[in-house]
């Protein structure tokens, strides 16, 4: 009995211990989830449009646009730089700093005075919004000219086949009310221009032509009046263009710097501009005062008969035009305006010869006699200072 009661009160024993032991630490409670910033700082833009369309308007009009934006972010936003693509366009006083929520403008201004139809330009801007740091604004639209010239300037071609070349500038008018044209007048006689009427007070023509002989200065200025306000004067520059009956290039031959250290090939280019394939070129040769120059060698070669030809000068090794002496390529065509043709040649002269390095060669007073051999056969020679002056003579050496 009595160890029955000692086992039982060993097990009660066992059991208040089990149930003093300290229960576990309840778990950590999960960590709140981070909430995904919709942005880092910097505002978020949104324009209403980055394309403003202007429409159509007169040339020389100034046009003004206005850009509008909204911060849809959490931090203010910055527009640190506002920059247009070309000196035509100009930005006004934006919204520097624009707070959540809020709205900002960017204005714009375009002068229309240079352009002609369709227009775009561009405006880049720089942002403090990380997801958009640089963005491009368009600003599009049509310039019209009341009075609409095709071009300021005509250029007449005279060849050999055509000596009186013609152009022409159309002129239109966009104007309800119509449009005359009279008084056309030219400020260098080898030009003369007329009106052509297409549509009465509408469409006109001025053509443009030239009459040879080309004088010396080969440009000039056609001015007609107008019965438009805006543009009461139109002014059309013309210059003549004018094509010789043979062109030889190039225009002189350059041989490498003396002396050749070897054979040097040059090609000469000759080329009768007219459709008349009838152009002979012969005798090509290089001289020296008409006399030809025999270590020089020249071929010819006809590419196209009667139009294109090749000349081919070979200078030989060492070869080395000496100072004062010309030498030229000529060759005879049966061309009146050009029957012989003359090419000068050229060469770059022989580099000089660097003089001796100081100190090298001994330093003789002139007029002074001859050194005084030393023994074993070596000169002896009398120093010299810097200011002229003759220095004592060292003594001889002593022969072992």
């Amino acid at each position: 009995m009595r160890e029955l009661v000692f086992g039982v009160s060993i097990a009660v024993f066992g059991v208040a211990i089990a149930s003093a032991d300290p229960a576990p630490p309840p778990a950590a409670p999960a960590p709140a989830a981070v909430a995904a910033a919709t942005n880092s700082g910097g505002g978020t833009i949104q324009f209403a449009a980055t394309v403003g369309e202007f429409g159509k308007v007169q040339k020389g009009q100034m046009v003004k646009y206005t850009y509008t934006f909204t911060n849809i972010g959490a931090d203010t936003l910055e527009i640190k730089n506002v920059q247009p693509g070309c000196g035509c366009t100009t930005a006004g006083d934006w919204s520097r700093k624009v707070e959540p929520g809020k709205s900002g403008t960017i204005p714009i201004q375009f002068n229309s005075q240079n352009f002609n139809g369709p227009v775009t330009k561009f405006v880049t801007v720089t942002t403090s919004d990380p997801k958009s740091a640089s963005i491009q604004l368009q600003l599009k639209g049509t310039i019209w000219n009341p009075i609409e010239v095709s071009s300021q300037f005509v250029t007449l071609a005279v060849t050999p086949d055509n000596q009186h070349p013609t152009g022409q500038v159309t002129i239109n008018n966009n104007l309800e009310a119509p449009l005359h044209v009279w008084g056309i007048e030219s400020n260098n006689k080898i030009f003369t221009a007329e009106v052509k009427t297409n549509t009465l007070g509408k469409n006109y023509q001025v053509m443009v032509s030239v009459v040879p002989p080309i004088a010396p200065n080969p440009s000039g200025q056609i001015t007609l009046k107008t019965s438009a306000t805006n543009m009461p004067e139109i002014k059309i520059t013309a210059w003549v263009s004018e094509q010789p009956l043979i062109s030889v290039y190039p225009m002189q031959l350059a041989v490498q710097p003396a002396p050749l250290t070897s054979p040097q090939t040059l090609t000469l280019t000759i080329v009768q501009n007219s459709t008349n394939n009838n152009l002979k070129v012969t005798d090509a040769a290089v001289v020296e005062a008409n006399t030809p120059v025999k270590n020089v060698e020249v071929s010819l070669k006809e590419t196209q008969p009667g139009h294109y030809y090749n000349a081919f000068v070979t200078f030989p090794t060492n070869f080395e035009l000496a100072q004062g002496h010309a030498l030229e390529f000529t060759a005879k065509t049966t061309s009146e305006k050009l029957p012989v043709i003359h090419v000068p040649i050229t060469q770059a002269p022989r580099p000089p010869v660097p003089p001796p390095a100081p100190g090298g060669v001994a330093n003789l007073t002139p007029g002074a006699p001859a050194p005084t051999p030393l023994p074993g056969g070596a000169a002896q020679v009398q120093p010299v200072s810097a200011d002229g002056h003759k220095l004592p003579t060292p003594a001889p050496r002593a022969t072992q």
